[in-house]
């Protein structure tokens, strides 16, 4: 028997987020997305968390249960190595290890239509190239390819724009070669926790790949020590250079409280201190605090 959860009125949290970005005092630069969903009662949350970001090292959690997926189908033979590269990748965000991963399951196209067919929309969640890094292995290294329909042809029969048109992000217009929407994040997620993605055993296998210890990620950083929490969370950063003068910290998992699970994407840039966890840090205890007050007791 299914447990039927009312429903929880969630604009007071956004508007505390809203209320948070504004008085936070980070300067003009500063912007921030939030993708939130419930699992107990299916509902979500967002603050601009439709609109297209820059994705860092995101994209590594949802590549990791592709993996996993294809080799339930038999389409990937599992290699000696897959689980060191996809350990490396999901957890010390190894670019090389990334390489080899996509090089397995057989490049970016691939996985590009595995994220439009889990319900995420094609213009908005897509790997268009990963060049930068190569896959050394065998004493060979291989670079991959990009995906050609979100380059400079498109693809009409996609919806995608020409001209590179569809590798521009929120909120600066900047040129994203890998992109998520928070909230499309979140609601993949919730529904890989929920069993429709993967087998159970497979589940739990990522779940293991995806969990960080609290000292190791932000979205617990201001919760009490106490608190019986576990988060299975990848992030993504870069640090402000000569090329982008922007910081950025991006955190997206899921979240086991007594009270009940919820997924939560927090994406940011333009942070001027360094390491930039700190906004995160701020949301996720926000986040944590209201649906830990709503959902006790039921």
């Amino acid at each position: 028997m299914t447990t039927a959860y009312p429903p929880v009125d969630y604009a007071p949290l956004i508007d505390q987020i809203k209320a948070y970005v504004k008085e936070a005092g980070l300067g003009a630069k500063f912007d921030m997305a939030v993708g939130f969903v419930d699992v107990q009662t299916g509902q979500t949350a967002s603050f601009d968390g439709d609109s297209k970001h820059l994705s860092l090292s995101t994209f590594k959690g949802p590549l990791g249960a592709y993996y996993l997926w294809l080799v339930e189908r038999g389409t990937v033979k599992p290699q000696a190595s897959d689980d060191a590269l996809l350990v490396a990748m999901m957890n010390e965000s190894d670019n090389g290890a990334t390489s080899c991963v996509f090089k397995h399951v057989g490049g970016l196209a691939g996985f590009n239509d595995w994220l439009a067919a889990q319900g995420m929309t094609r213009e908005n969640n897509f790997i268009a190239r990963w060049q930068n890094w190569g896959c050394a292995e065998n004493g060979k290294t291989t670079l991959l390819p990009p995906d050609p329909r979100y380059e400079g042809k498109g693809d009409p029969a996609l919806n995608l724009p020409g001209n590179y048109a569809v590798q521009t992000c929120a909120p600066k217009r900047q040129r994203c070669t890998e992109a998520f929407a928070p909230l499309e994040l979140a609601k993949l997620y919730a529904r890989i926790y929920a069993g429709a993605v993967l087998t159970a055993d497979d589940t739990t296998r990522w779940l293991n790949w995806m969990e960080k210890k609290r000292e190791n990620i932000a979205f617990d950083k201001l919760l009490p020590a106490f608190a019986p929490v576990r988060a299975y969370v990848k992030n993504g950063f870069d640090a402000q250079d000569a090329v982008d003068p922007l910081n950025y910290y991006h955190e997206a998992g899921i979240v086991e409280t007594p009270y009940g699970v919820y997924t939560l994407a927090v994406f940011t840039q333009g942070d001027p201190d360094w390491p930039a966890t700190g906004p995160v840090a701020v949301v996720g205890k926000l986040v944590y605090d209201y649906f830990a007050d709503a959902h006790r007791g039921r």
